[in-house]
């Protein structure tokens, strides 16, 4: 009896994905003339199914995370509950009116945090630390259990005792919600 003959066909081709461009400004120059160059109604636009690489840092990683605690500010916590639910279950099942901008702001915001936690994961550019140097944002990402408890709970009871605005306090929220992680672990409830 013959063997059969295999072949790629019917393996999937991943698609290949650039690395990211370092731009000159001469890069940026040119791009705006042939922006420049279209006539009428002509725009320049990203496909949906298009992934374009980018280059970030964790510093800019950080800036998506003080964002992400920006939108949070006008929630309470029954409300921050109910979206990351809504936001780990991709919206199914919520009326699309019941959906508000903030909403999709937090969905978009926490959509770029995962992937370059998971990109830079995949490139090995994570570093172990102690877990209480961990944020609340990446406790969520990696599916910590009570994560999501602890920072509607944890943004609850800053709201209440600072009664400042969050722009103003993002160190102070994150250390309260790193405090709160604490003590949850402490009582073995992470």
């Amino acid at each position: 009896m013959a063997k059969k003959k295999t072949t790629n066909k019917s393996k999937k081709q991943e698609p290949q994905i650039e690395e990211p461009k370092v731009l000159t400004e001469q890069d940026r120059i040119d791009h705006i003339n042939k922006v420049n160059e279209l006539k009428g109604s002509k725009a320049m636009k990203l496909p949906d199914n298009v992934v374009v690489n980018i280059p970030v840092s964790g510093f800019f990683y950080r800036a998506f995370e003080g964002l992400f605690y920006h939108l949070l500010e006008p929630l309470n916590a029954s409300q921050i509950l109910a979206v990351m639910e809504h936001i780990q279950k991709n919206f199914e099942g919520v009326d699309e009116e019941k959906i508000t901008n903030t909403h999709r702001a937090l969905w978009a915001v926490l959509t770029i945090m995962s992937e370059i936690h998971w990109q830079a994961a995949a490139q090995g550019k994570l570093v172990e630390t102690d877990n209480s140097h961990a944020s609340m944002v990446e406790q969520i990402l990696h599916g910590a259990e009570g994560a999501k408890e602890a920072l509607a709970e944890g943004l609850q009871k800053h709201k209440k005792d600072a009664g400042q605005s969050f722009d103003k306090n993002a160190d102070k929220i994150r250390e309260a919600l790193e405090n709160k992680i604490k003590d949850l672990k402490g009582q073995g409830k992470l």
